[in-house]
């Protein structure tokens, strides 16, 4: 392979390389081949996408890693898919099979995207540096990234990489990741022709040995979902395939989590979720209006990386399992009492912190929020609340946070998130008002009554609210600044009124806030704006 340029900076590592915990678009299986065709020239697609291969020499075996599998000879055999949109994996790719090499002396070809006298990406089980390499060109030249040990010579090894633009390349053999990289810039697609599958004809570099259960992906897998298709064998034939919907892919979850998942064009008799290939409670079976769906105690698992799946079951006794779909189990957070993120179905608002507070929600509507999906009311009226619990009463020390969007004049004085009995005092509250200041947070305590104001909200601009009390003061802060603080001292009362969230009662009436609330927390401790601007994701 001619490399104009190879990446600075590749090493061995030897821990899974982690991803953002931000929620992204789920990458789509564009075509998989599974090599159990056994005879003839053509090679099917069980993505269901029709990206059919034609065999070019390569000779059927049944001694795949899974069932069938194609023989290589080194020498020019391979299989050619014609070029298709689908392949111009411009945001990031995985690229994924199961290899048994014969020899591995210079460039050997797993899969190549061919691109008039070079290369889009390419997957190889080895390199001039012997060991396996994913290849990309994002501009005039081609990156390489090799990992330093070669594959095994005469046995089966899983071979994997990813790219992602904002992070760079990875290569994984068995489910480990072996070698990483930075790499920035889309995939260069000009002059994109065919898909080649154990050689190409840009530099004439074919394989020797079997090759089996191929995939691309149109995105970068997780290591977490790497790892796990590393036993799962490409499905034969398309048919339904079911999709986990909720929570979001890549996201942080705890507490209670709301599973979620969709039917294809097929209908099942049920539907079992796995977490990390296990089931998860009973089948469940279909829901008018929601699916798929059940009630997850993600706490119930380690904090770190784990794999959400869904099993169909159909009548005829058959079952087909969904691609995974890595979420993030959160740490217990010291401290915390309640957070909600409010992305569940209409009427759900599952508190995240474990502790079992789930907010009832009287006509008030999800609607596009800072983190995901927010809370807002709908039309005049509109509030979330959860009766009192000794849960909710802080003590000594308190933080109250969230996301807030004011959409529209911050008349009066607005709650956001408030504990208080209809006409009792207010055990603690945070405000939007229309006063010089933008915020007012009160708490009362056995020493009387304290009130702190200060910041600035603007109407349609998202901002981090907080209200924070460490028993010898009572701090504002937006955007985890400090923007206003009072002494304040004492212990929080415990009473019982209920915890709300737009909309409180107030003396004689009820107060509404008019606009958006999201990802809202209270914890039993005063978070330091260092911890304040650590604590702004879900759950």
């Amino acid at each position: 392979m001619a490399v104009a340029a190879v990446a600075a900076g590749a090493a061995t590592v030897a821990t899974p390389v982690t991803t953002p915990a931000a929620a992204a678009a789920a990458p789509q299986l564009v075509a998989a081949y599974g090599f159990d065709d056994g005879a003839g020239t053509t090679a099917v697609d069980a993505s269901g996408n029709g990206l059919t291969g034609t065999v070019a020499g390569a000779t059927w075996t049944g001694a795949g890693a899974f069932g069938g599998a194609l023989s290589f000879d080194g020498a020019g055999s391979r299989v050619v898919v014609p070029g298709d949109s689908r392949f111009d994996l411009a945001a990031g790719f995985t690229l994924a099979a199961w290899v048994r090499p014969e020899s591995l002396d210079g460039w050997r070809t797993v899969l190549l995207r061919e691109r008039g006298d070079g290369l889009a990406y390419g997957l190889y089980a080895s390199s001039d540096r012997y060991g396996p390499d994913v290849a990309v060109n994002t501009g005039d030249t081609d990156t390489n990234l090799p990992g330093d040990d070669p594959l095994p010579v005469g046995a089966w090894s899983h071979l994997a990489a990813t790219y992602d633009p904002a992070v760079g390349l990875v290569v994984y053999v068995n489910g480990t990741a072996v070698a990483e990289s930075p790499r920035s810039g889309a995939v260069n697609l000009d002059g994109v022709g065919d898909l080649s599958i154990g050689g190409n004809t840009v530099w004439g570099e074919y394989f020797d040995g079997l090759i089996d259960e191929v995939r691309i992906w149109n995105g970068p897998l997780t290591p977490a979902e790497v790892k796990a298709n590393v036993e799962v064998s490409v499905a034969a034939a398309p048919g339904f395939r079911p999709q986990v919907s909720q929570p979001p892919r890549g996201s942080r979850v705890g507490g209670t989590v709301y599973l979620q998942a969709t039917r294809g064009y097929q209908t099942p008799t049920a539907v079992q979720f796995l977490l990390d290939g296990a089931p998860l409670g009973a089948p469940v079976t279909w829901r008018l209006g929601q699916g798929y769906v059940m009630d997850w105690q993600a706490n119930t698992a380690a904090p770190g990386w784990h794999v959400l799946a869904a099993r169909a079951f159909y009548g005829d006794g058959t079952s087909l399992d969904s691609g995974p779909y890595s979420v993030e189990v959160a740490a217990p957070r010291p401290g915390l009492l309640g957070a909600w993120g409010f992305n569940e179905p209409i009427g759900r608002a599952y508190d995240y912190s474990g502790n079992g507070n789930h907010l009832a929600l009287n006509d008030a509507m999800q609607t596009p929020g800072e983190v995901r999906t927010g809370l807002t009311k709908h039309g005049e009226v509109g509030s979330a609340t959860v009766a009192d619990k000794p849960v909710l009463s802080p003590g000594g020390a308190l933080t109250v946070s969230a996301w807030v969007r004011p959409n529209a004049n911050l008349d009066g004085t607005q709650p956001l998130v408030v504990k208080r009995v209809w006409t009792g005092p207010i055990e603690y509250g945070l405000f939007a008002t229309t006063d010089s200041a933008g915020l007012t947070g009160v708490i009362t305590t056995d020493a009387g009554t304290f009130t702190v104001t200060g910041g600035d909200l603007t109407i349609g601009d998202a901002a981090h609210v907080s209200l924070t009390y460490d028993g010898a003061a009572l701090r504002l802060f937006v955007k985890y600044t400090e923007v206003g603080s009072v002494p304040a001292h004492g212990t929080v009362i415990d009473g019982t009124g209920a915890l709300s969230m737009l909309s409180a009662p107030g003396d004689g009436k009820v107060d509404l806030y008019l606009g958006v609330i999201d990802s809202v927390r209270v914890y039993n401790r005063a978070l330091t704006a260092e911890e304040l601007a650590g604590d702004n994701t879900p759950a």
